[in-house]
């Protein structure tokens, strides 16, 4: 019993296909950044990480205060402030710069 099937109609793919970027970010908002400079809105920046999928220690940081540059990870937030994996309190009032290490 070997007879052959009819064929199946495929158009061809002319260009490329991105559908499923656009519904992955679309749940969450955006495409998540990575190494980007906060200018004033550090707060925004921290939230967005919080967010995320995944452990937060495994999301390295470079935080550039008044005194010095801390290359770690987050722990915990409040109100004021945030909690660096080595244990650092740093106040968002101090902090110059944001970035997300990549």
């Amino acid at each position: 019993m070997s007879k052959k099937l009819p064929g199946i109609y495929h158009a061809p793919i002319s260009s490329s296909v991105k559908n499923n970027d656009r519904v992955f970010y679309s749940l969450y908002g955006e495409a998540p950044r990575k190494n980007v400079e906060v200018g004033g809105n550090v707060l925004q920046e921290v939230d967005r990480i919080f967010k995320e999928e995944g452990y937060l220690f495994n999301k390295e940081v470079i935080i550039t205060t008044k005194d010095r540059t801390y290359q770690t990870a987050l722990v915990s937030r409040n109100k004021k402030g945030i909690i660096t994996l080595d244990n650092d309190y740093i106040l968002y009032d101090d902090i110059v710069s944001f970035q997300r290490k990549k």
